[in-house]
């Protein structure tokens, strides 16, 4: 049967949908709704903590004890406090154990709709107000960036396992966040396909079917309206549409890929189309799962600093009791060898220490090392000073380890054996003084060069074997018949980022693979993986026709 559709949403105006005799009723506005689901999505995502399973075992103590105890009082639709809205949200996903699971814990089942930021805004209020007056003793409010210690698991009539719920759901905004999911045109075509998916259920009633991620989102939408979800689907298929997201195993032979091809197979025959789409495909796991977050204390590291620096209380030891005459000097090296002379220090033989304070100003883009020489004194003409001993230190592992929030003064004591200016062997001398930074020192701009790795010519090959989705990372990795062969098999080349200063920042990897036809650019910070860049192709980015407002036609 043929039926003409008009997107929802034509310049802001509603328009009604022409429908066919045998389409599903739905009683929600999926589209509108979905957009509001996304920007939930986006709040969640936008808290890190609610990833940690020190919170969530705790939002999911406070959504049973708290939440649904609310529910069954205020018999309202209310916004729960960011942490246990997600557990609920992540438990209405799994609709048979919703509906079992607030009958057993409080013989009632709670609605919900999705709510956007503002109805959300607007009706916290109320919710805050009704949390506190039945437990006084439980913050509505949390502050999330303080993680509370692991707690027993507490005792639970719940029969889901919401722990690993909502560590599974946490990866499904990253597939579904680039901004065309936003546009009404998309939305609009992924409503079309999730009808025609409750239609391919309808007529594959056993066949277990995987969405694509468009359809999925609209899904997820349509589940987020229990009472709503239970009604239409009851009516529809002859029972409520059971979504398990418990299958994740993504190998060719899993129970996933195996009901994918299915779907792809069972869409084919029945729409005469193909069932992936443009821009609506997997785009692999969250990269927060497969990567560290480069934060601000790490930059503050690779940074060049800035500052004021005193030297104090300077002391000789092990100078040759001759009589001769002590010439010390301080001196900054940098860039190219450029010289900064700090001070030069003259005593009698006696006299082999100085409580000055010596001020001084280092750049450690331009001052890297602090240089000390002793000489003593032959004469008093020119070229009278025979060197005797010198040592070079650094001053960048003290201006790199000041934390640029702590104003407060570092003292540093340095006690450096001095070495022959000869033939650099260690002499029997010492210097001692105090090295005093005053004030955190400013950060400036950090330059970074690329040290190119030994072999430039050709790439090095390796079989990954069972290692190829550790080597790729959070990338999705494309499906290629099993008869290409070398699918493990990656040529890769690395590489060297380093600071002003010579020290390494980053190791960087190139990789390619002939056989998936895919390439990779990973960055590492030590062991840990900090950034990436990966082609993608269309299964993540849409078609230029998804994005426009217009009528469809489906077969």
């Amino acid at each position: 049967m043929v039926y003409n559709t008009v997107f929802n949403y034509f310049g802001g105006l509603r328009t009604q949908s022409v429908m066919a005799a045998d389409d599903p009723d739905l009683t929600v506005d999926l589209i509108a709704r979905a957009a509001d689901e996304l920007e939930f999505l986006k709040l969640i995502n936008s808290v890190p903590s609610l990833c940690i399973p020190g919170v969530i075992r705790n939002a999911i103590r406070r959504y049973e004890y708290c939440w649904l105890p609310l529910c069954n009082a205020t018999r309202r639709v209310l916004p729960a406090p960011i942490d246990v809205q997600w557990v609920w949200h992540v438990h209405m996903l799994a609709p048979y154990h919703y509906l079992k699971d607030c009958m057993a814990v409080i013989q009632y089942i709670p609605d919900h709709f999705v709510m956007s930021a503002t109805e959300r805004n607007s009706k916290l209020t109320e919710s805050s107000d009704k949390w506190s007056e039945m437990f006084p003793q439980e913050p509505f409010y949390l502050d999330y960036d303080i993680v509370p210690p692991m707690m027993e698991k507490p005792e639970t009539q719940l029969s889901y396992d919401l722990e690993l719920a909502v560590t599974r759901q946490a990866a499904f905004y990253y597939n579904v966040s680039l901004s065309h999911y936003r546009e009404n045109g998309f939305l609009s075509e992924a409503l079309i396909r999730y009808i025609k998916f409750l239609k391919l259920k309808k007529l594959y009633s056993d066949a277990f079917l995987v969405p694509c991620y468009d359809v999925d989102l609209i899904w997820h939408t349509h589940q987020l309206h229990p009472l709503n979800y239970e009604k239409d689907t009851e009516a529809y298929l002859g029972r409520m549409f059971n979504h398990d997201d418990t299958t994740t195993d993504r190998d060719r032979e899993s129970k996933l890929s195996q009901a994918d091809e299915l779907t792809r197979t069972l869409w084919r025959q029945t729409y005469n189309e193909e069932f992936p789409r443009a821009g609506a495909m997997y785009r692999g796991e969250h990269p927060r799962l497969k990567m560290t977050a480069f934060n601000e204390g790490n930059a503050h590291y690779l940074c060049a600093k800035a500052g004021k620096v005193t030297i104090s209380d300077i002391k000789v030891h092990g100078f040759p009791n001759k009589k001769y005459k002590l010439k010390f000097h301080l001196r900054l090296f940098g860039n190219a060898n450029k010289v900064t002379k700090v001070t030069t220090l003259k005593g009698k033989e006696v006299e082999k220490s100085w409580p000055d304070v010596i001020n001084t100003y280092i750049n450690t883009e331009q001052h890297r090392i602090l240089q000390v020489i002793c000489a003593k004194v032959i004469g008093c003409g020119l070229g009278s000073g025979k060197y005797t001993g010198q040592h070079t230190t650094t001053v960048i592992a003290e201006m790199d380890g000041i934390n640029p929030l702590h104003n407060q003064p570092h003292t540093f004591t340095k006690n450096l054996q001095l070495m022959s200016c000869v033939d650099n062997s260690p002499t029997e001398m010492s210097v001692e003084f105090n090295l005093n930074i005053p004030h955190p020192p400013g950060i400036l701009k950090s330059y970074f060069y690329l040290r190119k790795g030994t072999n430039m010519k050709e790439f090095e090959t390796v079989n990954l074997g069972a290692g190829m989705q550790d080597w790729w990372g959070p990338m999705p990795l494309p499906r290629v018949p099993a008869s290409v062969p070398n699918q493990d098999q990656v040529s890769y080349a690395s590489h060297q980022i380093v600071t002003h200063d010579g020290k390494a920042a980053f190791l960087c990897r190139v990789s390619h693979s002939k056989a998936l036809k895919i390439s990779a650019i990973h960055l590492y910070s030590g062991e840990c993986l900090v950034g990436m860049a990966h082609e993608i192709g269309t299964e993540q980015l849409p078609t230029a026709s998804s994005w426009q407002v217009r009528f469809m036609e489906i077969f």
